[in-house]
């Protein structure tokens, strides 16, 4: 989960309206710079746990530092079963 890759994101254009788009790969969510894998992570997480301790347990288990209030936020914006 803490593994950092830098992926060339290829950009294509419409014929039609001129308007460029980026192709993303399955495992990366759109304006995130997390993967889907640890946002699925942390929506299971929080169900058992708070949100501070599983903040905590990122930071110790994978050395990502992640804000809690980024938690709440991926709480209150994604559904796991749309990830």
């Amino acid at each position: 989960m803490a593994d950092i890759y830098d992926l060339p994101i290829k950009r294509v254009m419409c014929k039609s309206c001129g308007l460029t788009f980026a192709v993303l790969p399955d495992f990366i969510k759109k304006f995130c710079r997390y993967g889907k894998d640890v946002i699925r992570y942390v929506l299971t997480a929080v169900i058992k746990k708070t949100f501070e301790e599983v903040a905590e347990e990122i930071c110790l288990d994978y050395e990502m530092d992640i804000a809690v209030r980024t938690l709440c936020f991926w709480k209150s914006k994604y559904q796991l079963s749309l990830l």
